[in-house]
């Protein structure tokens, strides 16, 4: 039996000070900037954290411009000023994962592609055409569960088919398995994506008193992680064949198909930030645009993620999510 230790954990105090204030609102400084923010790398991660604190220090911003440009980058859209006094918000925690590139020491942390952490003998999970799944993700609970409903084990697999995301399928593991499965035992996957494995850092998300989230901006972090907010599900609207932009009052949003207090983990496109140095934990050498392949990073469709929840029967079910 594999001897079990805690997962690793980011320290962001020794990431601060190599990523000044300036450099971050250079790259997500706008509206647009800011669309692209994630958590993949300790860019990504000191990025959220400091402009987070530019919001939650100037929480009554005297200058209309600055005030508006907090709310604008906070909740994601602009509102006439005095409609929400940060003070009022209500942080819900959430253990967020910065990646360093390969496959993970250990077969029990959390992962992207690699060896699920599941017994050789377990039938693989197959899709409903009856051919087998791909696996994507492990995430890590057994430092998490203060965060998140009750959970029947200690590390969540996800598999998905190959036309995904249409279909998603969920395995509970325990810690303490034994005879694991081996690169043998794992059919190939349905396309190259990296591999990578993480490291946890306890963060917070952030709602107003109802409860309510409204951003996958700022106040709601774009990363894989545990326990926290879900994002927002998918926009779906009528498009105007001329013009290619949306047609005027057809913009609707899909119903949440979970409530907030079932949430479990959000499972986020993964692609490393370029431009900056350590795109990976493990890399210190900016990486370039040019640089980037398909199996450079782990794509949800175009860059969106998959939000997990628990239903009244303790089943798992899954969002795509902005």
């Amino acid at each position: 039996m594999e001897q079990q230790f805690n997962a690793p954990v980011f320290d962001i105090s020794g990431w601060l000070d190599r990523y000044p204030v300036e450099e971050i609102l250079q790259e997500y400084g706008t509206p647009e900037g800011l669309h692209h923010l994630a958590v993949t790398s300790p860019f990504g991660l000191v990025a959220l954290e400091k402009l987070r604190q530019l919001v939650l220090r100037n929480p009554k911003a005297d200058s209309a411009t600055a005030g508006d440009m907090m709310r604008l980058l906070f909740w994601g859209e602009l509102r006439p000023a005095g409609t929400r006094d940060l003070s009022t918000l209500r942080s819900k925690p959430t253990d967020v994962f910065v990646f360093q590139e390969g496959r993970p020491p250990r077969r029990d942390l959390t992962q992207i592609g690699g060896l699920p952490y599941r017994a050789r003998n377990a039938p693989w999970p197959r899709d409903r055409d009856g051919a087998p799944m791909t696996f994507v993700a492990q995430l890590r609970f057994a430092e998490s569960k203060d965060i998140v409903p009750s959970i029947p084990g200690d590390i969540l697999l996800i598999f998905v088919d190959a036309s995904w995301p249409d279909e998603v399928k969920c395995e509970w593991r325990s810690l303490g398995s034994e005879d694991l499965v081996e690169s043998d035992d794992v059919p190939e996957p349905g396309w190259n994506f990296v591999h990578c494995w993480g490291h946890r850092y306890r963060s917070c998300d952030y709602c107003d008193e109802s409860g309510a989230f409204e951003s996958p901006r700022l106040s709601v972090s774009r990363a894989v992680k545990i326990g926290g907010c879900p994002a927002l599900p998918m926009v779906e609207c009528d498009m105007d064949q001329l013009t290619g932009r949306p047609v005027k009052g057809s913009i609707r949003r899909a119903p949440l198909i979970g409530k907030p207090d079932r949430f479990l983990c959000r499972l986020n496109s993964i692609c490393p930030t370029t431009g900056v140095s350590y795109p990976w934990m493990n890399h210190p050498e900016p990486l370039e645009v040019d640089d980037l392949r398909l199996e450079s990073g782990f794509d949800i469709g175009d860059g969106r993620g998959i939000d997990l929840f628990l239903d009244g029967e303790g089943r798992e079910e899954w969002q795509l999510t902005e």
